[in-house]
């Protein structure tokens, strides 16, 4: 379910370069990836896993793919 899940979030990447493309929009938002590194942290941490480095490093690899699909 995990792959199934990443695969419907580059579809959507996909969508989302196509529609910043056309209105002349830069592909990467640091303080947008900030901000969702944060709230991602804050919700693992509600689950009893207080690991904010590998949040980052699972989220920044999903945006890296993300901005790859968007160009």
């Amino acid at each position: 379910s995990i792959l199934s899940l990443i695969a419907k979030r580059l579809e959507a990447a996909r969508k989302i370069g196509e529609y910043k493309k056309k209105k002349g929009m830069p592909i990467r938002d640091e303080k947008r990836e900030e901000e969702v590194i944060i709230k991602r942290s804050d919700s693992f941490r509600q689950l009893g896993h207080d690991d904010k480095e590998f949040i980052k490093d699972l989220f920044n690899l999903l945006f890296k793919k993300s901005r790859n699909v968007q160009k």
